[in-house]
């Protein structure tokens, strides 16, 4: 009688990465609507509509890497990809410092690469 070992499944990181990424966007989405009026001094080239669309932009965020981790979903990827640029743009243009300017790239190249382990099980 022979058995079969399941391979594990590439989602599993996928999975993961997207869990702790949506939790710390979670959080930093947070922390913004909490203390919005120190947000908003704290960086003087940021106004109420700014912060608006940041945290829109998060929200987004965090629904597109739902999608992609637990709906198994390709589309998630591109918006991902797409926020994190938009993201990356307002935050540089306002006048974020460079080290939280960092954390975009760097998250997305990681659910970048996650996915791309992954790609044959996304839908």
């Amino acid at each position: 009688m022979q058995s079969t070992v399941a391979r594990p499944s590439r989602l599993i990181w996928l999975r993961v990465v997207a869990g702790l990424l949506i939790a710390a966007r979670c959080a930093r989405l947070v922390h913004a609507v909490v203390d919005r009026e120190q947000m908003l001094l704290d960086h003087p080239g940021l106004n109420p509509r700014l912060l608006a669309m940041l945290l829109a932009l998060s929200f987004v965020g965090i629904v597109a890497l739902a999608f992609l981790a637990f709906g198994r979903q390709r589309f998630g990827l591109w918006i991902v990809i797409a926020c994190g640029a938009v993201e990356l743009a307002l935050e540089t243009w306002v006048g974020f410092t460079p080290v939280a300017l960092i954390r975009i790239p760097v998250t997305t190249a990681l659910v970048f690469l996650t996915a791309r382990m992954a790609w044959r099980e996304l839908r």
